[in-house]
């Protein structure tokens, strides 16, 4: 009789292991999904980035200055451009660039 309390025990430490094994294969198959996700997204970001950077530019042609960043393009007809100011100084905050205010 203790033979088969023995192999009892033995059967259910299989079976507890192999549950643990079972859960340890799951969490690692969810850990390599969430990595390829997060890869995706980094890629996907990356493309999106680079393909918007191809866009920044400043044109200037008989229409007036065109500035284009990532995000948006700006369209400022001569009119309204009152002269360039070339300069190589570091503003600080609530400075105004040479030959402007801080209104």
């Amino acid at each position: 009789m203790a033979a088969s309390t023995r192999s009892c025990c033995f059967s259910s430490a299989g079976v507890l292991g192999s549950l643990v094994v079972a859960d340890a294969a799951t969490n690692i198959q969810a850990t390599i999904l969430w990595v390829a996700i997060a890869a995706g997204i980094i890629v996907a970001a990356a493309l999106i980035g680079g393909f918007r950077g191809w866009r920044i530019e400043l044109r200037l042609d008989d229409s007036g200055v065109t500035i284009g960043n990532i995000f948006r393009t700006h369209r400022i007809g001569w009119r309204e451009v009152d002269r360039f100011v070339r300069t190589c100084q570091r503003l600080k905050a609530g400075e105004a660039a040479p030959g402007r205010s801080t209104r």
